[in-house]
């Protein structure tokens, strides 16, 4: 016996749940609409925010809501994700990538999504600072190491080159030595076979 298809749909989700789901979520996360001018968008208003995005304002979200980004956030502009939301709202592309932005007071890195939901631009994000901070600090401890291994290779090759040098001085100086006293040796051998032939007689 065949299961009935209708069992096997999983029930819908009510738009109250999807609105308890984005309120009590550790992501923020912000409805906007896009602002006209013509055709061309010059702003987003925000629609629908939860507490954690608000929070990132020192805010509520119903002082954020009818306001807009570029209100709230006049440096998305000069940073960049003002238009990367619009080409997100022209296209259907979703974005996602991390921003660090440096604007409004603000100086967090922040993984952001960013997708079309029929007239409107859906946003996520997260508060990645500590992440990249940590990221940071292992990048810098891995380039001191890095460092520190090249200056160790560096003397041991010039303590190495100096040990060569001396070894050659020493081998040099041994030659000499070794060639001025043999002048002297061959002249005290010869002066005792002298002294020994002279006095062959009287040694009997």
């Amino acid at each position: 016996m065949s299961p009935d298809p209708k069992a096997l749909k999983s029930p819908s989700l009510s738009p109250q749940l999807f609105h308890n789901m984005a309120e009590q979520s550790f992501l923020g996360q912000v409805g906007y609409t896009p602002v006209f001018d013509g055709d061309t968008i010059v702003d987003l208003e925000v629609v629908y925010m939860n507490p954690k995005a608000s929070s990132l304002l020192n805010s509520t979200p119903d002082d954020m809501v009818g306001k807009t980004i570029l209100q709230l956030l006049p440096g998305a502009k000069e940073e960049g994700v003002f238009d990367d939301y619009v080409r997100v709202y022209k296209t259907g592309e979703t974005l996602e990538r991390d921003v660090h932005y440096n604007y409004d007071g603000l100086n967090n890195w922040y993984r952001i999504v960013c997708s079309k939901a029929t007239d409107y631009l859906v946003l996520s994000y997260e508060d990645i600072t500590v992440r990249k901070l940590q990221e940071e600090t292992i990048v810098t401890q891995n380039d001191r190491l890095e460092s520190a291994n090249i200056d160790l290779d560096r003397n041991v090759q010039e303590r190495t080159k100096e040990l060569e040098a001396a070894l050659a001085d020493l081998k040099t100086y041994n030659h000499i030595v070794s060639h001025d006293l043999k002048g002297p040796i061959r002249a005290m051998v010869g002066y005792s076979q002298l002294i020994l032939k002279r006095n062959e007689k009287n040694l009997d």
